[in-house]
């Protein structure tokens, strides 16, 4: 799966789409960053936090504590227009498991309760890929944002621009100075080609390296 660096952080592109992006952080947000976004011990061992305080059933996304403080905290840092989120548990399901497994346990924001629960419980992502659940109020695990925003945003310097531009893209390329070359070459004086060979052979180590 295609990996970029953005806003000094290393992601990977889940899907391009529409002129839109989805981003998922390739490692879950660091201890610095859950300390400076959540003020209140209660909520966070490390770089773990509680995913909520709701005690009891319905599990609300839209009411938990990383929607409400962790990642709204998290956006203005990238200082980025876009929306920030967790993995859903069918998103994670899809995911190839060297993209979905990660050093910590993290969380989703599908919710796990079961008829029967006395307290609100949600899915999350163990080390080696697969999911459980536990308790939104008495456990800490990881946070893994992701991210959708314009692609356009991608283009800018804040993008590292050589992974930008996947495969097929770079195959297009090639094959377009190779048919301009040939075309040069049935038309140009030599010394006119040797100048215009050199530029798209510059043109060429920029695109793909």
């Amino acid at each position: 799966m295609k990996e970029i660096k953005f806003k000094d952080l290393d992601w990977y592109v889940l899907e391009e789409k529409e002129g839109k992006t989805k981003l998922l952080l390739k490692n879950v947000l660091d201890e610095e960053r859950i300390k400076k976004y959540c003020e209140d011990d209660w909520y966070r061992n490390g770089k773990e936090v509680r995913h909520s305080d709701c005690i009891r059933p319905p599990f609300v996304w839209e009411n938990s504590y990383i929607y409400k403080v962790i990642l709204p905290n998290f956006l203005k840092d990238l200082d980025v227009d876009g929306e920030v989120t967790l993995l859903t548990k069918e998103e994670v399901e899809s995911l190839p498991n060297e993209v979905k497994c990660c050093d910590y346990w993290y969380w989703t924001k599908s919710d796990a309760t079961d008829d029967n629960d006395d307290y609100a419980y949600a899915w999350l992502v163990v080390t080696d890929g697969n999911l459980s659940s536990n308790g939104c109020v008495n456990n800490t695990y990881a946070v893994r944002p992701v991210f959708y925003l314009e692609s356009s945003v991608l283009c800018s310097g804040d993008a590292n621009p050589e992974n930008l531009l996947n495969e097929d893209v770079k195959e297009v390329c090639k094959n377009k100075v190779a048919e301009i070359s040939k075309k040069l070459e049935d038309n140009c004086p030599k010394t006119e080609l040797v100048k215009r060979v050199n530029k798209l052979t510059e043109i060429m180590k920029i695109l793909v390296g």
